[in-house]
């Protein structure tokens, strides 16, 4: 719903159920020009006003260079547009601002010009007194002053560069650049006393320090070398591991010979379960038989010989299958063959005997392999150690050498750190620092604030703005009836006349 003027009868607004319409909003303006007027001449004069009582304010600005080691160097490289400075001297560079604009640099700058100077109304000339002439004022006088003085100063440096460049805003430019110059001055002298590097007792005394550390390494590396024949380490190194190999190789061997008898006392001792110790013999009571008595001999000789053979020899061997075919031969001729009469006695088994003493020679022998292998095992476990102990004493050397290296690199940082401050030290008694001045404080009578002509076109738009928008809110929030239909809407009764304003006024 929107509005529109009426006609020449001065009833203002038509309510209709179109949209709003460009038609209608030069209409609301029309009708509240007065109104947009009065605002923007109001907004126009409070901030033209605003704007000329605003005190005048002046900037001085200068250029240091900070942090540059003091030797001499060209000027053109100094104002280079880029630098490739590392981590420690941009580090640098942001300490010197920060000691630029600490309170303890300003209070000196503020104790040279005076505290009384930072407080004079505007258009009243400062004073620069001497410093016999500047009276004491109170700590929260001076303080004020500090706090007036860095809140106008402004620090910004170069990307990768030795410059900084300084701004300082205050109420009257001679003021403004005689604070920034003492203001230089006074971190300049600060910085002085902060970088005084002068060869004192703790220098003297580090350096002897580190001097004694080194010959303690060197001294503990010389008696290392003679003890342990370091020299010859590594020739050793190399013969003990020679012996190691040919001593594994030697317990292969031994291990394989001490298997091989173990097994065969198990074989012994099997064969030996099988004989008793004693034996049953037969004695001829009767006629004796010669034939047969000497096959019996042959048969305990051949039965003998297979126990022997089959010891050493696997059962399908040739030369036990040659013992077992006499034997059988033996019995058989022995079966077909008339015997006497015989008495029956017992006597030493003598395969049992002879089984017995194998055995026994065996276990001796297996003894003795085993002995040998432990031996083996014993000289390889000492060569081990030996080995072992080369390897300590490799990291022993390793570790006195890497102490030598670091007591060196101690001595020999400690001695440069000597000359160093040696150097500064004669770099400041010629007054010769890390800070550069390469342009000075500037003086300028031009008012960097406030910017007259930024807030008047600022104030008019503003104005403008304001205006419009006031009055197209007074508009969307009038809810008076100034048509007939108006009163049919919201009152729900029919009109029966209207009079306009100027008739009603003609009628009274």
């Amino acid at each position: 719903m929107s509005s529109i003027p009426c006609s020449e009868d001065n009833s203002r607004i038509i309510e209709t159920d179109h949209a709003y319409s460009v038609r209608d909003a030069l209409n609301v303006l029309f009708c509240h020009k007065w109104k947009i007027s009065l605002f923007f001449l109001t907004v126009v004069s409070m901030i033209t006003i605003i704007t000329y009582r605003m005190p005048y304010v002046y900037m001085s600005e200068a250029r240091l260079q900070i942090g540059v080691e003091r030797d001499p160097t060209d000027i053109a490289e100094i104002l280079a547009p880029e630098q490739n400075l590392n981590q420690g001297q941009v580090e640098r560079v942001n300490n010197g601002m920060a000691v630029f604009k600490s309170r303890l640099v300003a209070g000196r700058a503020v104790d040279v010009i005076g505290a009384l100077q930072f407080f004079r109304k505007p258009g009243h000339k400062p004073l620069l007194l001497k410093p016999e002439e500047i009276k004491p004022v109170s700590w929260e006088m001076r303080e004020g002053a500090i706090d007036i003085l860095l809140s106008g100063l402004s620090l910004s440096s170069k990307p990768r560069s030795y410059i900084v460049e300084i701004e300082l805003s205050m109420k009257d430019p001679e003021l403004a650049q005689s604070t920034l110059d003492t203001l230089i001055k006074a971190y300049t002298k600060r910085h002085l006393e902060l970088s005084k590097a002068q060869a004192s007792d703790v220098f003297a005394n580090n350096l002897k320090l580190a001097s004694g550390r080194l010959e303690l390494t060197e001294e503990a590396l010389h008696q290392f070398r003679l003890k342990y024949q370091v020299a010859d380490m590594e020739q050793q190194k190399k013969m003990l591991i020679i012996r190691n190999s040919g001593l594994l190789e030697r317990i292969t061997l031994a291990q394989a010979d001490v298997a091989a008898h173990r097994d065969k006392i198990k074989s012994l001792e099997n064969s030996l379960k099988q004989y008793k110790p004693t034996m049953l013999l037969e004695k001829i009571t009767g006629r004796a038989n010669n034939t047969l008595e000497v096959m019996k001999s042959t048969l305990l000789q051949l039965k003998t010989q297979e126990v022997e053979t089959t010891s050493r020899y696997p059962d399908s061997s040739r030369r036990v299958n040659e013992i077992q075919e006499q034997i059988n031969r033996v019995e058989a001729a022995m079966a077909v063959e008339p015997g006497g009469r015989i008495e029956k006695r017992t006597g030493i088994n003598q395969i049992h005997q002879n089984l017995n003493l194998d055995l026994e020679s065996e276990k001796a022998e297996y003894q003795a392999a085993n002995a040998k292998l432990k031996d083996l095992r014993a000289s390889m476990m000492s060569i081990q150690q030996r080995l072992t102990g080369l390897v300590a004493q490799e990291m022993t050397l390793k570790r006195l050498k890497r102490d030598r290296k670091f007591a060196s690199k101690e001595f020999h940082e400690q001695k440069e750190i000597m000359q160093r401050s040696e150097n500064y030290a004669a770099l400041d008694r010629s007054g010769i620092t890390s800070v550069r001045v390469i342009e000075p404080a500037t003086l300028s009578y031009e008012s960097v604030s406030p910017n007259k002509k930024r807030n008047i076109v600022l104030g008019i738009i503003l104005g403008l703005i304001g205006g419009i928008g006031i009055v197209f809110v007074i508009d969307y929030f009038d809810d008076s009836m100034k048509t007939s239909e108006d009163v049919n809407r919201r009152l729900k009764l029919p009109v029966l006349a209207m009079i306009s304003s100027n008739e009603f006024e003609k009628c009274i």
